[in-house]
């Protein structure tokens, strides 16, 4: 039988901060999708932002972990990437261009946030230390989108 140590409740809550943060963009394109006016652009430029650091870490976090991980975190990155991509575009159009763009962006989103939820069961089954970097990258990244965007902190999904 394994025990949990101190190191393995660490690596949970690194994986755990990993997925909120990715749950936390998704949060925010999902508001941005819902408003209307001017206040929408800068929110999915925010959004924007927070995707392409959030796909640079789970890039940067891929070595190291078993192949099974590794898939799952390269398809999240895809999805980011293309989150990233639309929430791009959608600055660029406006009226229902831009509504498509923002929710093609959220569909990406979501998809990522389920392939991160996938690499942190797949990490865990295998063993809780392969999970180490992934959670590490995480952690730092939703800190500094934290302390770049205050606001971020303050969404909170059910």
């Amino acid at each position: 039988m394994l025990k949990h140590t101190k190191a393995d409740n660490k690596v949970n809550d690194a994986l755990d901060h990993i997925r909120a943060a990715a749950q936390e963009l998704h949060g925010a394109i999902s508001d941005a999708a819902a408003k209307r006016g001017g206040a929408v652009k800068a929110d999915v430029e925010a959004a924007s932002s927070k995707a392409k650091a959030l796909a640079n870490s789970v890039q940067d976090a891929i070595s190291g972990q078993n192949e099974a991980t590794k898939k799952h975190l390269a398809e999240a990155v895809t999805h980011l990437q293309a989150a990233q991509k639309h929430a791009a575009e959608s600055l660029k159009n406006s009226d229902q261009a831009f509504h498509t763009s923002v929710r093609q962006s959220l569909t990406s989103a979501r998809a990522a946030v389920q392939k991160v939820s996938e690499a942190v069961a797949t990490a865990r089954s295998a063993h809780p230390a392969l999970a180490t970097a992934v959670g590490i990258g995480a952690l730092l990244v939703a800190e500094a989108i934290v302390t770049k965007h205050p606001t971020a902190s303050t969404h909170h999904r059910e």
